[in-house]
């Protein structure tokens, strides 16, 4: 893998029953682009699967869809090889290592729950240093 021209900053929870985007975002000229794959598996899947995706301006897009993939949690990693000779990759470790993102599908009711709570008690302790008792 040489250095990093593609990327990948996932976004918020991952709520479970619904689509959700992945998406990779790339500087590589597009017509240097010989191969764009994305390595996905669920937790109940052995191995890998290989999807190719075409880019659009540098942006590509894999919908994971729930009804065609029961999960509890993915796990993916995608690559570009562009010419016969480079090949780029995405999520990598601080050494440069591919280490395949992995996903949590959580439940958007206690999520909201938990996050209304925890915004609550925020508010509450702004409260209390506002009026000294803290």
């Amino acid at each position: 893998v040489k250095k990093q021209r593609l990327f990948h900053y996932p976004k918020g929870p991952m709520f479970q029953g619904r689509k959700h985007n992945i998406d990779f975002i790339t500087d590589v000229p597009t017509d240097s682009i010989t191969a764009a794959i994305l390595f996905f598996k669920t937790d109940s899947m052995k191995n890998y699967r290989e999807f190719p995706l075409a880019g659009n301006n540098g942006l590509f897009r894999f919908q994971y869809d729930p009804r065609l993939f029961p999960a509890d949690a993915i796990e993916y990693f995608f690559m570009i090889q562009a010419g016969s000779d480079d090949f780029y990759a995405v999520p990598l470790n601080s050494k440069g290592e591919l280490t395949p993102s992995r996903r949590l599908f959580i439940d958007p009711v206690l999520y909201y729950r938990q996050k209304m709570s925890a915004d609550q008690w925020a508010l509450q302790l702004t409260g209390w240093r506002n009026s000294g008792k803290l």
